[in-house]
Order: C-alpha cells, then structure tokens, then sequence
C-alpha cells in the first residue's frame, strides 16, 4: 500500500516539478528545411528569447516541438526570418501555420514577426481571445487617429521633441504648434469616451471568457489602463499594482508609457544639477524615486518597475549616460527588495551586454559552401575578419572587395563570409558569380541561434578578432568603410 501512495506521490510532484509537455505542430514555406526554436522569456520588456527546444522543418515546412511547462507561458517559435508569439499551457497541442510576414516589426533587422493561424485541440481559447483583444485597439486607434497623435506627442514630449527636430516633416510635426496643443482637451475629452466604449464592447465580447481565465481579463485590462494613461486620466497606484505580471506585453506597454517621461522631469537647470547628483550618489533606488515622487513609498513595487523601464529607455535614447543608466540597473539587482525588479534589471543587463571589445566571441559551427563542418575555435588561429552578408547589392560589392584583398592579407588576416540568405539556393546565387578565393564561404541560413549568440544586430555587418578569439573592436568596419585601412595600421604595429 506505501508503495502504491509513494508512486502517486511521485507522479504528482513529478508533473508539478517538471511539468507537462506542450506539443506544438507547424507549417509554412518559410520554415522548409530550416531549424525552428521555440523560445520563452523572462519579460515582455527586453524579450531576451532562450532557446527550450528545437527541431528541422521538413522539405514541406512541416515540424512538431515539445515543450516542458508548468504553467501559461508566452512562446516565440524563430524560423530563419520569421517570428511569432502564442501563449502556451500545460498538456495541450497547437497547431500553428505561418501566414503573411508583419513588415511593421522587425527583430534585429533580420527575424521578422509573422502572421499566424493558432489552432488548438481544447477549450484553452487564450490565443484567439488576445488576438481579437489586439484587432479591436488596433481599429480602436486607427478610428481616433488624430486624437492618439495628438495625446502621444503630448504624452512623450521628449521624445516628441528630438523626433521633430531629427525629421521636420514627421506626422508629429503637426502637433508642435501652440494653435494644436490648443485641440488638445478636446481630444482627451473624445478619446476618455471611446475608451469607456471600447471597455464595454470587450466587456460585451469577451465577459464569459474573462471570467474562466483571470489572465484575459487582466490582459484586456493593461489595455484600457495604456489608453487612459495615454489621455491622463488619473490612474491609481492601488490598481496598476494588481497587475503587475513581466510576461505580460499588455502590462509591459503601460509600463513603458508611465516610464516615458520618468526620468525627464521639467526643472530649472540647478535642480537638474542636483537631480543628476543625486543619481550619481545613490546608494538605493528609493531616493530618485522619492524625489520623483513622494508618494512613491505606498507602491515601491510598481515605482521600481517604473524607474527600470525608465533607465532602458534612456540608456537607448542617450537623454543621460548610458554608463549611469547601467550603473543604477546594476544598483537595483544588489539592494532591491522585490524579485521582479531583480528579474527585469538583470534582463535590462543581458540586453545591454552584446559582444564588446576585448570580449571573447561564442564558438559556433556551421556549414561550408561544400556541406562540410566548419567550426570557429578550431579555425582561429591569427586575425579573423568575419563578414556577415546576404543578397544585396551592398553585400555584393563588400564580397567582391573583400575576395580582390584575400590574396593580398591570406598571411595576417583569415577572412570567412557567412551568408544570412533564407535559403540554400539564394545563398550559392549570391556568391556563384563572384568566384570567392583564399577565404572560407560559410552558409548562417538567418539561423536565430546565431544571430543571438553573436548579436548580429543587422546584415552586412562584420565582426573581426585575434588569434584568440577576442573581439579587436567595438564597431568593425565592413570593406567599404576602410576596415582595409585597419589591418594596415595593425600590421605596421607588428613590424615595430
């Protein structure tokens, strides 16, 4: 009998230690015959994606992957350049078919998001919910079009502010002028009673939903919460606090706005002084926070998610030093007193961290123009310029600058091109007519594990090391910006 109690005992803990697989099976052109990722995150803010399992799309694009999770999760499957979001719970199939590529976002330069047919085998509707929850702000915020220029750039006017002046003729142009700014309570008025409509259209639509699944309601909620952030129309505290949740995006970009204008307080140029000191010195994040806000001390945890997302935002925007801006994210990981603001500040860390200069770079392996193995660390034996390139034409002109040096440096510098074309056969008509000499063809494939691990950040672009493997410089200039001056400066150090 102790023994039949200890093996259910041990089912269970099992399946609540280690959870339950998800099955997910896909299919889509841009999948065929290329690795697919399935990837979670800690946030929705940084979105550093680890890879949790892997397979190879068929000659058809077709794949199946599984996941081990113990509750829902956000999940993004990468393929070669495309991208997509489900939500993902416990003991349940979906099935997944990429659809129509999404040119609005765009990872990296590179992993594009796509649009997605989500399919699943029980009554777990959380995809299809979210996605009707985003077409209905999406119509929302094209049917109030104007109102939602006008209470961004009122809302943002920092960002406004530099964006108008990098880009005269930009749509928030319009909104610079005092005789606009003047529309500007008329419009909160109109876009206040649209969002109460809208909350009783999802109230409408979704109730029954909202009701067996908290996490939809919550979602739905972010999502008013933002639009009223938007207008200003007073949020309390007390409510944003209840939804504190970094997985989910909906909270995320309510977030993102409280932070927009956080660390950029109106003030006089010596209180800025005194306000930068402050940062300077501080041995916490609770006295920035309490000089932004003196009522702060009633919800410190949603304040310091606020000053996070406010640090990122401007360590990206260089509105203060990004060497602050790390400094205080690196502050809060060592004193605060909640996780999440842990979580998100070590996540603000990897995100910032990149391949820099006098850094080793990751070895990885892939395939030669011949389908042999080619592997970095057993190749890295002097100076290596690796050029990252694709179908362009400025790819092409880079190649061909870079095969007419190869015969000049083959002694000093061992110089590889990694091709990032989505497929094979892009790949060999790219480099077939230029007849590549005396350096390594390598095939990348757009491969997401690579781009992460290399934090190829666009294409072409080139990286260029020692003979240990060490990182030579922070921004490696392609051919046709004079890396060729490069190597000479370092050969004539050599000869001194």
């Amino acid at each position: 009998m102790m023994k039949h109690i200890a093996l259910v005992f041990f089912l269970i803990t099992s399946n609540f230690l280690f959870g339950q697989d998800v099955i997910i099976k896909g299919k889509g052109a841009v999948a065929s015959n290329n690795k697919v990722y399935a990837c979670l995150t800690t946030d929705a803010l940084t979105q550093n994606l680890t890879i949790v399992s892997q397979t190879t799309a068929n000659a058809k694009g077709e794949f199946e992957l599984k996941i081990p999770t113990k509750q829902k999760e956000n999940l993004y499957l990468c393929t070669s350049n495309a991208q997509i979001s489900l939500w993902i719970s416990p003991k349940q199939t979906y099935q997944i078919e990429f659809l129509s590529e999404d040119t609005t976002v765009t990872q990296n330069g590179l992993i594009k998001s796509w649009e997605a047919r989500i399919e699943n085998n029980s009554a777990d509707r959380t995809n299809a919910i979210i996605g009707q929850i985003n077409t209905k702000v999406a119509t929302f915020l094209s049917e109030n079009s104007f109102d939602y220029l006008l209470l961004n750039s009122q809302q943002n006017e920092a960002a406004t502010s530099r964006m108008q002046e990098n880009n005269p003729k930009s749509d928030l142009f319009k909104f610079s002028s005092k005789e606009d700014s003047s529309k500007y309570a008329t419009a909160q008025v109109n876009f206040l009673t649209q969002i109460e409509s809208l909350e009783n259209k999802f109230q409408l639509l979704f109730g029954p939903e909202f009701k067996k699944d908290p996490f939809l309601k919550n979602y739905a909620d972010c999502e008013i919460i933002t639009l009223r952030l938007l207008a200003k129309s007073p949020i309390g505290s007390e409510k944003v606090s209840k939804y504190i949740d970094l997985k989910n995006p909906a909270f995320i970009k309510g977030l993102e706005l409280m932070a927009s204008n956080y660390l950029n307080p109106s003030l006089n140029s010596r209180d800025a002084q005194a306000f930068t000191a402050l940062m300077e010195n501080a041995k916490s994040a609770d006295p920035i926070i309490h000089y932004l806000n003196p009522d702060s001390t009633h919800y410190p945890q949603l304040e310091e998610l606020i000053l996070i997302a406010a640090l990122r935002k401007n360590y990206y925007t260089r509105a203060h030093s990004p060497a602050l801006m790390k400094k205080l994210l690196a502050l809060i990981q060592s004193t605060s007193k909640f996780e999440t603001s842990k979580q998100l500040a070590k996540a603000c860390e990897v995100e910032f961290s990149g391949l820099k200069k006098n850094s080793a770079l990751p070895d990885f392996t892939l395939i030669d123009s011949k389908n042999d193995k080619w592997q970095f660390n057993l190749h890295c034996d002097r100076n290596m310029y690796l050029y990252f390139f694709n179908e362009s034409k400025s790819s092409q002109r880079d190649l061909a600058l870079l095969n007419h040096m190869a015969s000049k440096y083959k002694n000093d510098f061992q110089i590889v091109v990694i091709g990032m074309n989505d497929t094979f056969e892009s790949f060999e008509k790219t480099i077939g007519p230029l007849k590549l000499n005396n350096m390594e063809v390598l095939y990348g494939g757009n491969d997401f594990k690579l781009i992460q691990e290399l934090r190829i950040g666009a294409v072409p672009s080139a990286i260029q090391t020692n003979f240990k493997g060490i990182i030579q410089y922070e921004y490696t200039p392609l051919p046709s910006e004079g890396i060729q001056q490069k190597w000479e400066e370092i050969l004539r150090k050599n000869k001194k």
